[in-house]
């Protein structure tokens, strides 16, 4: 079975209808889907460890059954809507890049405060030995 092919069934599953959303499920970037898709390949070890239920010898070999058997019915009663959960990992991504933009702003204005700091220290420190050199 085309590796493509096994990619949209297992987006379709989990009601994902962008690429960002599945990519996001998965860990992975857009960028790094749309490759596989192009070169129809994936990560195999990474989809069965991210998305649970799927069948490891369909994602080797394509052979149905695509879930695992024990597992089948329970995913077909499987109401988690991993739509929203795309979109909340979207959600706290976006709010973690955020975070991190403002702790890079803090810490520029630290070490800003450093330098200003370490200045007015070598300015105290120096200007006795200019007065001393001035008033001779």
């Amino acid at each position: 079975m085309d590796k493509t092919m096994m990619l949209n069934m297992i987006q379709n599953y989990y009601k994902l209808n962008k690429d960002i959303e599945f990519a996001s499920l998965l860990g992975i970037s857009s960028q790094v889907l749309s490759n596989w898709k192009k070169r129809n390949t994936f990560d195999a070890q990474l989809i069965y460890t991210k998305c649970l239920n799927i069948n490891p010898e369909w994602l080797l070999t394509g052979k149905d059954p695509m879930f695992k058997a024990a597992l089948q019915t329970e995913a077909a009663q499987d109401n988690i809507n991993y739509k929203e959960l795309a979109e909340a990992r979207l959600e706290i991504i976006e709010g973690l890049k955020f975070k991190v933009k403002t702790l890079e702003k803090e810490l520029s204005e630290l070490k800003y405060a450093q330098k200003e700091t370490f200045l007015y220290s070598n300015v105290a420190e120096s200007t006795p030995e200019l007065i001393k050199k001035t008033s001779k």
